[in-house]
């Protein structure tokens, strides 16, 4: 079985609970859109380095999330986040926020100001532009970029083969109404026998690569349980077709009955085997 990182500083709850506030005081200087609940599972994941590797976001829009994860990861030895985004404008279903040059300065200064520039190492780039190029192995992959079927599915598709056995990936809004995360995320990830540990925390899919096939058996019923309770989701944006009137009422209807509550430092370290190093 792979082994935790040496000299991981979070241990306990009380030190993850500091570092969850101070990132957040960090985030709150930033726009951007996250619950705080998602605020809670971003630095959760951020701070138990389960295996060593990098951690990948792709997506950073304004910057909060990246400045959530980079706050987050000062506490661990691996502080370094690669952020990839083109903050170019393209079209795709689902999409709400236009980026260009303007919103790339943003982010910039949301970096800047919060003080973890020294700690992101930005690609300005298409997922699928730094995908042949990347060959770093991954603990954290974060996807939170093209929210369609076909963007989501190369997101995962190009990067997660990186991610370590023993290492997360993470979907942002598999609980909106955007189909490409939801898809992905039940389809390729809770229908796999390659992740294990699985949960959903407000609308931010995970689920944890297994290192070995016990692994598979030991968390096939949460899969298939979280499975059951996404799939009415799923099959409400199947197509890409956007929800309207008594549609959107039903999805959201069928949306509270996925259980998507944060999970304690101790649950969340105990289920994916994390140990943290003295």
């Amino acid at each position: 079985m792979s082994k935790s990182p040496r000299n991981a500083r979070v241990t306990t709850e009380d030190e993850f609970l500091k570092v969850l506030s101070v990132a957040r005081t960090a985030a709150a200087k930033v726009d951007g859109y996250l619950t705080d609940k998602e605020c809670h599972m971003l630095v959760l994941m951020a701070v138990c380095p389960t295996v060593a590797g990098e951690v990948l976001e792709i997506g950073s829009f304004k910057g909060l999330s990246t400045v959530l994860l980079a706050t987050a990861l000062e506490s661990t030895n691996d502080p370094r986040l690669h952020a990839c985004d083109p903050w170019a404008a393209i079209e795709a279903f689902g999409a709400t926020m236009m980026t260009n040059d303007e919103t790339f300065h943003t982010f910039q200064e949301s970096l800047a100001k919060t003080g973890v520039s020294d700690r992101v190492t930005i690609h300005r780039a298409f997922s699928s532009d730094l995908a042949p190029k990347w060959n770093r192995p991954l603990r954290l992959l974060w996807i939170d970029g093209d929210h369609s079927v076909s963007g989501a599915k190369k997101d995962f598709e190009n990067f997660s083969k990186h991610v370590v056995p023993g290492g997360i990936v993470a979907f942002h809004d598999v609980m909106h109404f955007h189909p490409g995360p939801s898809q992905v995320f039940a389809t390729r990830v809770l229908l796999s026998d390659e992740w294990g540990a699985c949960g959903i925390c407000g609308s931010i899919g995970w689920a944890q690569k297994v290192r070995d096939r016990s692994e598979v058996l030991q968390n096939r019923d949460l899969k298939l349980r979280l499975l059951r309770r996404l799939m009415p989701l799923v099959d409400s944006t199947a197509f890409e077709k956007p929800l309207t009137g008594i549609h959107k009422l039903r999805f959201k209807l069928r949306r509270s009955f996925v259980p998507r509550s944060a999970p304690k430092y101790s649950d969340f370290s105990s289920l994916v085997g994390y140990r943290a190093a003295g």
